[in-house]
């Protein structure tokens, strides 16, 4: 199982309400933002990605143009640098759905459990 797939199987779960956690919620909302910060400097490597999309210099000889061209193709083709930071960033925001999802279940067993302990005090 992949760590996108254990996330989303995570997710399914808390939206179901077969997982509940007992945790303090300012952890979760630092969490939700920390990853939130790692998406946002992520994403801005983006200028810095664009400037290998295209790379040159290796002469004229064949070796130099094909190994500019495997340059760019790591740069900015299938499997590129771009696309697994895309893929990357995909996983930071399903780990932030994850996690936004266990804060609300955390509210709502907050509030099951307050309402309990009220109906039980005299």
């Amino acid at each position: 199982m992949s760590e996108l797939s254990t996330l989303q199987q995570l997710s399914d779960d808390i939206t179901q309400g077969n997982l509940k956690l007992k945790v303090h919620r300012d952890k979760l909302d630092e969490a939700v933002k920390g990853i939130q910060d790692l998406i946002d400097e992520l994403q801005a490597m983006g200028n810095w990605i664009n400037q290998v999309a295209y790379v040159d210099g290796f002469g004229g000889f064949q070796m130099g143009i094909d190994l500019a061209k495997k340059f760019s193709r790591k740069g900015s083709g299938e499997e590129s640098i771009r696309q697994r930071l895309d893929e990357v960033v995909h996983e930071l925001k399903a780990a932030q759905d994850v996690i936004r999802k266990a804060a609300i279940a955390y509210a709502q067993t907050d509030d099951e459990y307050r309402d309990v302990l009220q109906g039980i005090q005299p």
